[in-house]
C-alpha cells in the first residue's frame, strides 16, 4: 500500500515537501514538466518514487484557452497512473492554487480512491476566493468544473490584481506546525556543495533582464561597480541564478568571468547558512530569520519611471515580510 503521494507542479510549498518526505516509506512523486524540478529531485530521492506528468497548462482566462486545454484534460483524465495501491491509508499532498491541471485531476483520481488530501500551504502569500464573478467567469468556471470533474474557484492575491483557478475545496489550506527549518532540511538531505564560502558573499539573482521597465545595462554598469569594489576588498562572489531562468543578470559582461556562478536547479534556501553576507533583489528567501548580513541590490537598478522604481521598492517590502525592518537596501 502507498503511504504516501506528493504532486509537485515547482518549487513553490517545496520545504514542506522536503520536511514529510521518506525514502524508506512508500511514495510516489508526480512531478509537472519543470526542468530544475527534475533535477533536483532526481538528485535527493530515488528514481522509482517519481513519476512525470505531462503540463496541461494553468492560463484559464478565456475560451480558447478552454478549447486548447480541452484534449489534454480529457486525455489525462482517461490516463491510468497505476495508482491502485493508493487506498483510504493514502495521504496525498497537493497546493491547491498554482497547480497544472494534470495534477488537479490525479487529485480526483485519488479522491475517488478514498485517499486523504492534505493541501500544503503557498509560502506566505495571502489570498481569497473571488464571489463577486463576471457571467463569463462563472461560465468559464462551469466548463473547466465540467471538464475536470473538480470544484474548482477563482482567487485573487491580496495585495496585486493576479487572479488564478484553484481548488475550491483546499481554501483555505492546512497550517503546518512541522515543518523544518531548511538548516534541517539541508542536513536531512545531507546537502552539500563543497563550497569554500568563508571569504565568499552570495547575490541571490532573480535576473534584472527578466524584469519588464528596467534599465538593463546601466543597472549592470551600477552594480558591478559596487561588486568591484568587493573582490577589491579581498572577497569572492557566488551567484546563485533562479531556477526558473536560463540567465542571471551579469550575462553578457566582463564581469561574468569574475564571479562563480553556481548550479540553477536547486533551492538556494538549502545554503544561505553557509554565508555570512547576502545581497538579492527581491527574492522571498530574504524572509527566512539567519544570522547572515542580508542586503537588498534594488536601489541600484534603474528604471524607465519613478512608477515602476516605487512599486519595485514595495514589492521588497511584501516580499521580505518580517525580515524587512532588519535587511540594509545598497545605495549608489
Amino acid at each position: 500500500m502507498i503511504e504516501n503521494v506528493f504532486l509537485l507542479q515547482n518549487f513553490h510549498g517545496i520545504d514542506v515537501f522536503l520536511s514529510i518526505y521518506e525514502s524508506q516509506k512508500e511514495n510516489i512523486v508526480f512531478v509537472g514538466p519543470d526542468p530544475a524540478l527534475n533535477s533536483f529531485l532526481s538528485a535527493i530521492i530515488p528514481h522509482d518514487q517519481i513519476s512525470r506528468v505531462r503540463g496541461i497548462g494553468l492560463e484559464p482566462h478565456s475560451f480558447s484557452d478552454f478549447r486548447r486545454q480541452l484534449p489534454s484534460i480529457i486525455s489525462a483524465r482517461m490516463k491510468d497512473y497505476h495508482i491502485s495501491d493508493c487506498g483510504t491509508n493514502t495521504k496525498v499532498y497537493i497546493r491547491s492554487i498554482w497547480v497544472d491541471f494534470h495534477l488537479f485531476v490525479l487529485v480526483e483520481k485519488l479522491k475517488n480512491r478514498g485517499c486523504q488530501i492534505k493541501y500544503i500551504p503557498h509560502l506566505s502569500i495571502d489570498y481569497r476566493e473571488i464571489t463577486d464573478l463576471s457571467y463569463k467567469r462563472k461560465f468559464l468556471l462551469w466548463l473547466y468544473t465540467l471538464a475536470t470533474g473538480l470544484k474548482l474557484a477563482y482567487f485573487q492575491c491580496h495585495h496585486s490584481k493576479i487572479t488564478f483557478m484553484g481548488l475550491a475545496e483546499g481554501y483555505p489550506e492546512t497550517s503546518w506546525n512541522n515543518k523544518l527549518p531548511w538548516t534541517e532540511i539541508s542536513k536531512k538531505y545531507n546537502w552539500d556543495l563543497e563550497l569554500k564560502t568563508d571569504n565568499a558573499v552570495l547575490i541571490v539573482d532573480g535576473p534584472i533582464q527578466d524584469y519588464a521597465g528596467i534599465k538593463v545595462d546601466r543597472s549592470q554598469k551600477n552594480l558591478i561597480e559596487y561588486f568591484q569594489k568587493i573582490i577589491q576588498n579581498g572577497k569572492e562572489i557566488h551567484l546563485k541564478p533562479h531556477y526558473s531562468s536560463p540567465t542571471h543578470s551579469f550575462q553578457g559582461t566582463e564581469f561574468e568571468s569574475k564571479i562563480k556562478v553556481l548550479p540553477d536547479y536547486f533551492p538556494v534556501e538549502l545554503i544561505l547558512d553557509k554565508y555570512q553576507t547576502l545581497f538579492s533583489f527581491t527574492s522571498s528567501s530574504f524572509s527566512i530569520p539567519l544570522k547572515a548580513r542580508k542586503y537588498s541590490l534594488v536601489k541600484l537598478l534603474e528604471f524607465d519611471s519613478m512608477e515602476i522604481k516605487q512599486g519595485f521598492i514595495d514589492q521588497t517590502q511584501f516580499t521580505f515580510e518580517r525580515e524587512y525592518e532588519k535587511i540594509q537596501f545598497i545605495e549608489q
